[in-house]
């Protein structure tokens, strides 16, 4: 299988972790109305502008790594900024979620919290958490199923 490391779970850890831990602030700190205590102002205005920020290194910055004009797509990133960007960018995203899930159980999520928990969005979660469920059988199966090693394009591996 091509994505053998897809297997592994420490790739994916820090995140599973900040989740875990947002499940445990929630069940110690959930107040007798089911919502989580509210945070200071300074510290909400302070998590929302980290979060902000840190979601868009973590998604944009990669787009800023490569020359547009350059024929060899080479990276342009040192290899600690590399480093840190690989390490920290999951676990980092995940400290970005588990503060929005703070903010809105605590009833502090404002506008945010009503875009995101409208209704509009539950055919497409229930879309992509069943795909979640499925895409590892269909990953061994499709890879799997290949005849020879597939051939390296900018369109087979966006497709994949």
């Amino acid at each position: 299988m091509p994505y053998a490391d897809y297997d592994k779970p420490w790739c994916r850890c820090g995140p599973f972790l900040v989740g875990i831990a947002l499940a445990f602030m929630f069940t110690q700190w959930q107040t007798p109305s089911g919502h989580l205590p509210p945070l200071p102002p300074f510290r909400l205005f302070t998590g929302y502008v980290l979060f902000f920020v840190f979601s868009f290194v973590a998604v944009f910055s990669t787009y800023f790594a490569f020359p547009a004009d350059a024929i060899l797509q080479v990276c342009n990133w040192s290899h600690a900024y590399d480093a840190m960007y690989s390490v920290f960018r999951t676990s980092g995203w995940g400290v970005c979620v588990a503060f929005l899930v703070y903010a809105s159980l605590s009833c502090q999520g404002g506008v945010l919290t009503r875009l995101l928990s409208a209704n509009v969005w539950t055919p497409i979660a229930r879309l992509t958490y069943g795909w979640y469920l499925v895409h590892p059988i269909w990953i061994s199966q499709n890879f799997g199923s290949l005849e020879r090693p597939l051939d390296y394009t900018d369109y087979t591996i966006a497709t994949y």
